[in-house]
């Protein structure tokens, strides 16, 4: 089993008429895909189609998306099972090289642990945030040079989780890791990606770092499941659509007061303030650099 950790199923590039075609190839290719917000009504639409697949989505706000943030809490207050994750969001720097030492310095006062998706940094920053008790996300963007090819080398492998970030990051002819290709399709006509895809970054980490393919699918879905705190996801081979996914307890009624205090739990640990806290700051660094 393979988990694609970021599908922005809800981006225009997917037509909405071929979304059950795409989920159709995730399953016959034993894939889990994990769909991306990025703003509230995103996450609305990634909370839908992960209870419509039985699958999984995140809550968040992309920082260039801050300023449509409406209620976030409305849907993490929910306790829905299909949520496992706050995000997207961070910093909006576009390759600004002080970007790192703000996010490390931002999150100095919280104890968390996350993912840093669409990894593209260098092998001291990886190893910084690894000590931070953070995961790496690799995709194709993140293999474009021989920088992404020596970083995925040098991380611990309990540390990798894989993505597609489709319909974005495809690897591409001119990719380094365009070497290791030669199983799955990489045609031309093609112009973007799918979450199935995510069956290439294995490939070629299996190769880069020499494991055994089937070793190697084994040990990212333990990281993946052991991350999100993922319980077993079943699928019905003959119907090619999920059987369901199953959850030790059912899903729990907050009283008044829970609620208020889950609210200011989100709040403090990662919740709307923080993500502002990222956007302002992130803004200004970048007005400065005009």
């Amino acid at each position: 089993m393979y988990i694609d950790i970021a599908c922005n199923i809800t981006d225009k590039l997917f037509k909405p008429e071929k979304i059950d075609n795409i989920i159709k190839k995730c399953l016959t290719d034993n894939v889990i895909p994990i769909f991306v917000g990025l703003d509230y009504k995103s996450s609305l639409e990634a909370l839908n189609y992960a209870e419509k697949f039985n699958t999984y989505s995140y809550v968040g706000i992309h920082p260039l998306h801050s300023q449509n943030s409406g209620n976030i809490e409305e849907i993490l207050l929910q306790e829905n099972n299909h949520i496992i994750a706050i995000g997207e969001c961070g910093l909006d720097y576009y390759r600004l090289q002080d970007s790192h030492r703000d996010f490390m310095e931002i999150l100095s006062d919280y104890q968390i642990k996350g993912v840093v998706h669409s990894f593209t940094g260098t092998i001291e920053e990886s190893l910084e945030l690894i000590k931070k008790g953070f995961y790496i996300g690799i995709n194709g963007c993140s293999l474009k040079n021989e920088l992404g090819i020596e970083i995925v080398k040098n991380l611990p492998i309990e540390r990798i989780l894989i993505e597609t970030d489709s319909p974005y990051c495809k690897i591409r002819k001119s990719y380094a890791a365009y070497q290791f290709c030669d199983t799955f399709n990489l045609s031309k006509k093609i112009k973007i990606n799918y979450p199935s895809n995510v069956l290439q970054i294995a490939e070629c980490i299996s190769k880069i770092k020499n494991i055994n393919i089937d070793e190697l699918s084994l040990l990212l879905e333990k990281n993946s499941r052991s991350f999100f705190v993922m319980y077993e996801t079943s699928y019905d081979r003959k119907n090619e659509k999920y059987a369901g996914v199953t959850y030790p307890l059912p899903p729990k009624t907050l009283n008044k007061t829970e609620i208020e205090d889950k609210r200011l739990f989100y709040k403090k640990l990662f919740g709307k303030n923080l993500i502002v806290t990222f956007f302002n700051k992130g803004e200004r660094k970048l007005l400065k650099k005009l």
